[in-house]
């Protein structure tokens, strides 16, 4: 028996038409209906919820999108997205609002089974329903990825995300399959584009091999001359900007692959640690969390963001985005080559410290809402930028996440204590977002309009 039970919390604010048609619909699917016709429904809901979107931007193309969960306890929730003038003010993605409603209702023992998602630009004033081409299908934004994966089932269940071609809800739809390795635009036109949450967030933590325990060591040694007791005076801020310099001057050189990470791995070391010394000596020495992160732009200039966390400290922005609204503030047009990063925490240490005979280390990676930014910044494909090795980058910019160490020893070793990726391996299915490509649109004169990189939407799903 299919049954289905959608709830949601009123009527969203502009919105015209109070939601009746979506308060339950468990007496649309009776018992004798099959996951063809649940998927029907499913459908007409979402498309029907996405024309209900609010558009508080009047006039222009927005992304309007509508979301679906059903939770581990059998619950369903519904909601769409609602766009506000300033889109960084808050979240307003539509799984997000989804998911924000049933934790209202389970709270921590929320687990998210499965959610269905269906969004496109529309311009809703000028009856534009559909901007973006009908059975296009676009994936859930980083940071929604990020909410999803930290409400996965639990065990060794795989919490499910369908993304459904962009339709008025009449499209009769196939059920997707997480097994089908074909990409997004070779599945036939109403086919449901299925992936497990790991697919679309690979690599939150990676876990390294460590039986000989060398790497743990270095580890310990790092975060004992980060957190020294002897009295260190903080380097300068320019001498902090004197290294970035010499990241720049080692470029134009003859410098080797592993002289080059030596660098970052020394500039980003010693930053850590004068940073750490500064939040000392005002007081606040103890962390939950420290974070460096160096950006390589292609104006040929690195850029710094720390931040550090102590339970006292509000909220702040991630390393990797102080770094990059810098490089952004220097050159609107700027575009990030290479990320490089090191994070320390209170747990893994307190973890290094209580297992010293484990086998292995799970390292932190850049959450998903830090990854969606730097997609958005990185150069398009195809693209003749080079990284920080003079390689082009095809897969967009280069993330490199340092382990900490003592760079005063010399045993940084870039083959095993770094982890390099591509922005495209840790974010596959939304690296190519149709919205932030160029494209050809005909105005209402006639005329036809060419989407540069400074027409990028607001950064909601995508």
């Amino acid at each position: 028996m299919v049954e289905v039970n959608i709830e949601h919390t009123g009527d969203h604010p502009g919105c015209h038409s109070p939601h009746t048609l979506f308060t339950d619909i468990t007496g649309e699917v009776t018992s004798g209906d099959s996951e063809a016709l649940q998927l029907a429904v499913i459908n007409r809901l979402l498309a029907k919820q996405r024309a209900f979107a609010c558009d508080h931007e009047r006039g222009g193309e927005m992304f309007h999108g509508a979301a679906i969960i059903q939770t581990n306890a059998g619950k369903w929730f519904l909601a769409a997205n609602v766009h506000v003038q300033n889109p960084e003010t808050t979240r307003n993605c539509a799984e997000a609002n989804a998911i924000t409603e049933a934790y209202q209702r389970e709270g921590k023992n929320l687990q998210i089974k499965a959610l269905w998602f269906m969004g496109g630009k529309a311009n809703y004033e000028t009856g534009q329903i559909f901007i973006d081409n009908e059975g296009q299908r676009h994936t859930p934004c980083g940071s929604c990825l990020d909410v999803i994966h930290n409400h996965q089932l639990k065990a060794d269940q795989k919490t499910l995300v369908h993304m459904l071609p962009l339709n008025d809800g009449t499209m009769k739809l196939s059920p997707g399959n997480p097994d089908d390795t074909r990409p997004a635009e070779q599945l036939e036109p109403d086919q449901v584009f299925t992936r497990r949450i790991g697919d679309l967030l690979p690599h939150v933590r990676a876990a390294l091999d460590d039986s000989d325990h060398s790497r743990r060591d270095m580890m310990l040694r790092g975060y004992e001359w980060l957190t020294s007791k002897e009295a260190i005076s903080a380097v300068a801020e320019a001498a902090t900007q004197q290294q970035m310099l010499h990241l720049e001057i080692l470029e134009s050189g003859e410098a080797t692959e592993e002289m080059r990470l030596n660098a970052v791995n020394r500039a980003l070391m010693q930053a850590a640690r004068d940073y750490y010394q500064d939040a000392k000596a005002d007081g606040n020495g103890t962390f939950h969390t420290l974070s460096v992160a160096i950006i390589r732009a292609t104006d040929g200039h690195y850029y710094i963001g720390k931040t550090i966390k102590n339970g006292h400290s509000s909220a702040s922005s991630a390393a990797e985005i102080k770094a990059l609204e810098q490089a952004i503030n220097a050159s609107s047009r700027n575009n990030i080559t290479d990320i490089f990063v090191v994070n320390f925490s209170a747990e893994e240490l307190q973890h290094l410290q209580e297992q010293p005979q484990a086998q292995g280390l799970d390292i932190k990676i850049p959450d998903g809402a830090t990854r969606e930014r730097l997609k958005k910044t990185s150069p398009s494909p195809p693209s003749m930028q080079k990284d920080f090795f003079g390689r082009a980058c095809h897969q967009g910019c280069q993330v490199h996440v340092f382990l900490p160490n003592n760079p005063e020893r010399d045993e940084f070793d870039p083959k095993r204590h770094m982890l390099r990726f591509s922005i495209q391996d840790l974010l596959p299915y939304g690296y190519r977002n149709p919205k932030a490509e160029l494209r050809q649109r005909p105005r209402n004169d006639g005329t036809h309009h060419t989407s540069t990189p400074d027409d990028r939407p607001p950064s909601i799903s995508m």
